[in-house]
């Protein structure tokens, strides 16, 4: 394909650099890139079909608009202001200070509920809280001076403001893992840099973006954006936003003056890799695939939820999973590497086997040795019920008639208490109250950030809690006895039936 050679030039009596003007100019082939107002030219990573997902330090690599700039989306449009990692860390004259909205937690920065433990259950540590909660508290004043000012009006920071506080609260009170503690630094800090770039682009840009007789200045340290029309391209260079115009070659005029020829910028800084703890790789979801723009944007500002389930074919850390639900893969492996095909069908078949075995079993129950869900249980080591649960649950309409399946999982996000009081056995309840208390930190964290669908039946919750989990069942299960326990363990995942130690109740060690 030809190239046309470009060179410095300026106009004879025309040397001011204007709009569509190049202060710098790279060839990214097909295109050629020019800006009037930067002096670098980052390379694009939005106009290709490109996978945006988390990665080892929680964000969401080439692809996120909180650190490389993206296309320019009419919807997202402040995302201009968002401020740039790599031009606020060159500017700080103290190159050894943190700059707390792109610092990313280390394994120090974790303290755990209970060293001893074999479940790597924790929250982060003080001092990182304390800064990260100040950059919330900072911008929370700006955000309540400035509605001040419009009498209370609400707007979009309002919920980055709520968002981000829930995040704090979830770092500081909830039970996590230390993934799960990268993952929600990384989403607080996107949400600050959120409120950051709203500001910025409602108090400086959006006027002369409005009326772009009013040039402004350029401020290098906003993220900018790359673009294909010269309309969009013009307002942001009035307002003093970093822009980049992207052309084909056979569109750039002759007369165009060109200060400087450079190279393009690559994002080198920025992490790729998936995420290993205790050589674990976790290859978080595919939150979506497809060129820059307002979905991206959308999605790198989605909520993260992640699903655990078996891992997909995969030989390094490296691998791209397949596009389809929210979900993400971990599995222990030697050298930190997934491991391929390991009992997948089996798992598969078990997994669904459980619900569809556990609610025949549940069918085929004698009334008489069952218990009536819709009756409060009279036991001795039952804890009195509240009394206004007690008043409400006498008016409800227990008819059976009026229940329709499907409509709610029929499962439970925690064992019912009878399930822990029930056995006849002391020695049983002893055994399920154990492992209960042994699990429930872990599982805790899960069924918070990212809860199995469908949920455990009563029978799965059995299984689980009457067995030492590594002991369930083996992989190869092809009883419907076996392929429950077998999905009991599939389901709790490996963080809680992998477990090395003696903390672990068994027949005969309960605490």
């Amino acid at each position: 394909m030809f190239r046309p050679e470009f060179k410095p030039y300026l106009r004879p009596n025309g040397e001011h650099i204007r709009e569509f003007d190049a202060k710098v100019l790279a060839y990214c082939d097909p295109y050629v890139i020019t800006s009037p107002n930067a002096d670098w030219i980052p390379e694009p990573h939005c106009f290709e079909n490109e996978e945006l997902r988390a990665r080892a330090d929680g964000r969401f690599g080439y692809q996120d608009c909180f650190q490389w700039p993206q296309a320019y989306s009419e919807r997202f449009e402040y995302a201009i202001c968002i401020p740039n990692p790599l031009k606020i860390k060159a500017a700080e004259e103290d190159p050894s200070k943190i700059v707390w909205e792109f610092w990313t937690p280390t394994e120090e920065d974790f303290d755990l509920l209970d060293p001893n433990s074999p479940f790597p259950v924790g929250s982060l540590n003080r001092t990182a809280y304390y800064h990260l909660h100040q950059l919330y508290h900072h911008r929370k004043l700006i955000i309540e001076e400035w509605k001040a000012k419009r009498e209370g009006k609400k707007d979009i920071v309002t919920a980055m403001q709520l968002h981000a506080r829930h995040l704090l609260n979830m770092l500081k009170h909830h039970p996590l893992t230390f993934p799960d503690v990268v993952l929600y630094v990384a989403e607080l800090q996107r949400s600050l840099l959120d409120i950051n770039g709203h500001m910025y682009y409602v108090k400086k840009a959006q006027f002369p973006l409005t009326y772009p007789d009013f040039h402004q200045r350029v401020d290098p340290l906003v993220m900018g954006c790359f673009t294909h029309d010269i309309t969009t391209c013009e307002r942001l260079f009035r307002a003093g936003i970093p822009v980049w115009l992207v052309r084909s070659p056979q569109f750039i005029p002759a007369d165009m003056n060109i200060l400087n020829i450079v190279d393009v910028t690559r994002p080198d800084h920025i992490v790729q890799k998936n995420f290993v703890h205790n050589n674990v790789v976790t290859v978080f979801p595919t939150l979506h695939l497809g060129p820059g723009g307002s979905d991206r944007h959308a999605n790198t500002r989605r909520t993260f939820r992640a699903k655990l389930i078996d891992p997909a074919d995969a030989a390094s850390a490296d691998i791209v999973p397949q596009q389809g639900p929210a979900t993400s893969s971990s599995q222990v492996a030697p050298g930190g590497r997934v491991q391929a095909n390991r009992q997948n069908n089996a798992r598969s078949v078990a997994q669904q086997h459980i619900y569809s075995a556990s609610a025949s079993r549940k069918k085929g129950h004698n009334p008489k040795s069952g218990r009536d869900k819709w009756a409060e249980l009279d036991a001795t080591n039952m804890p009195l019920a509240f009394p206004q649960w007690l008043a409400a649950f006498k008016h409800v309409d227990k008819n059976p008639a009026r229940v329709v399946k499907g409509m709610v999982d029929s499962g439970y996000r925690f064992p019912e208490p009878a399930l822990l009081i029930t056995p006849a056995s002391p020695q049983r309840r002893k055994l399920f109250c154990a492992n209960w208390l042994a699990a429930r930190g872990l599982w805790i964290s899960r069924i918070d950030h990212h809860p199995p669908s469908p949920l455990p039946v009563p029978q799965t919750w059995r299984d689980f809690l009457n067995s030492i989990p590594s002991n369930l069942a083996a992989d190869n299960a092809t009883t419907r006895s076996a392929q429950e326990k077998l999905a009991a363990k599939t389901l709790f995942g490996d963080g809680l039936v992998h477990l090395q130690g003696e903390t672990w109740a068994g027949q005969d060690t309960v605490l």
